[in-house]
């Protein structure tokens, strides 16, 4: 790691492992999300030798599915795009990794980032979503500590 600054306690500088997943992120090409797949078919005719044996189906057709505006979409690519698009796909793959590496990295930067549970992790169970932790309610008699809080409120304090 690089040296640290003693104001904030964060590196100055990142250190030799952060720039060298930096530099291959960097390098990293094209990409593509989605994933490609040879597809074989049976056709419509009742003599033709795709229906009396399955080895000899038409195709291999190639198909490149992916996630667009939350629908997914499904076109027909060459022999030459699909083994493109498998790159760029193992690509996106790679980067999402290397992304993820350097996010962990950054976490360890400073202690206290990369502890995402809480000070006092009594009474608290981890929730659905990453670093996310909410109250159990059932370590709390009256049903979580907001109600608590509501219980100790003095009833003289409100009268006034």
């Amino acid at each position: 790691m690089g040296r640290v600054d003693e104001a904030s306690a964060v590196p100055a500088e990142p250190g030799a492992d952060h720039r060298a997943l930096a530099a291959e992120l960097a390098a990293i090409g094209y990409l593509a999300s989605g994933s490609v797949i040879a597809a074989t078919t049976t056709c419509s005719s009742r003599g033709c030798h795709c229906r009396l044996d399955p080895a000899r189906r038409h195709g291999p057709y190639w198909q490149w599915s992916r996630s667009v505006d939350g629908r997914r979409r499904t076109q027909r690519v060459s022999e030459a795009q699909a083994r493109l698009l498998q790159g760029w796909i193992a690509n996106r793959r790679r980067a999402e990794a290397i992304l993820s590496e350097l996010e962990a990295l950054s976490l360890r930067a400073v202690p206290s980032l990369g502890d995402d549970q809480p000070s006092s992790s009594e009474g608290f169970v981890r929730g659905k979503y990453l670093n996310q932790w909410i109250p159990d309610r059932r370590a709390h008699p009256t049903g979580g500590p907001e109600r608590v809080a509501k219980s100790r409120v003095d009833p003289a304090a409100r009268s006034r």
